[in-house]
C-alpha cells in the first residue's frame, strides 16, 4: 500500500511541475482579449498557444473533483 501512495504522490508532483513550467515559461501568457473583443480570440488563445496548460489544468481540476467526492462518501 505504501508503494502505491508513493507512485500517486510522484504522479501528482509531476503534473504540478508540468503545469508550473507551462505557466512560468519565458514565452509568457498572451494578453487576454479586452471585454469588447470577440470570443474567437479567447478560444484561439486557449486552444492554440496555451492548449497544454489548459489541458493540464482540466486534469488537475478533475482529480480534485474526484478526490472531493471520495472524501465526502467515506463513513466516519
Amino acid at each position: 500500500m505504501n508503494g502505491q501512495k508513493r507512485i500517486r504522490s510522484l504522479l501528482v508532483f509531476a503534473l504540478f511541475v508540468m503545469l508550473l513550467s507551462v505557466v512560468l515559461s519565458p514565452s509568457g501568457w498572451q494578453s487576454l482579449p479586452r471585454a469588447g473583443e470577440s470570443f474567437r480570440a479567447l478560444g484561439e488563445m486557449l486552444f492554440g498557444a496555451q492548449v497544454l496548460a489548459f489541458e493540464l489544468l482540466s486534469v488537475l481540476l478533475l482529480a480534485a473533483l474526484v478526490g472531493a467526492i471520495l472524501l465526502a462518501r467515506r463513513s466516519p
